[in-house]
């Protein structure tokens, strides 16, 4: 098992509170959600693919960012295979 602890301030310490607030559950819980969506964006943006939201109306997404991510996109484009293109084609 492992044990976190965290101080937060400022800005974060106002979200964390806030989403505690809004969904009505406990510190734990706001922190476990998080782990399990990030875990989901890192697996997706490792595939290639993009997280974020769809705006139906707009028909418009906006990609989800952030320095963890695009350190793991990275990665992963050089780690992936070169395709070439076949001449003519």
């Amino acid at each position: 098992m492992t044990r976190v602890q965290l101080r937060l301030t400022g800005s974060a310490e106002q979200i964390f509170t806030q989403l505690v607030d809004e969904m009505q559950c406990s510190p734990k819980d706001v922190v476990l959600d998080a782990l399990a969506l990030l875990h989901y964006a890192a697996e997706q943006v490792q595939q290639g693919r993009k997280v974020g939201s769809y705006d139906t109306d707009a028909r418009e997404f906006t990609a989800l960012t952030t320095p963890s991510l695009q350190s793991i996109a990275s990665r992963a484009r050089e780690a992936a295979p070169r395709v070439e293109e076949k001449a003519g084609s």
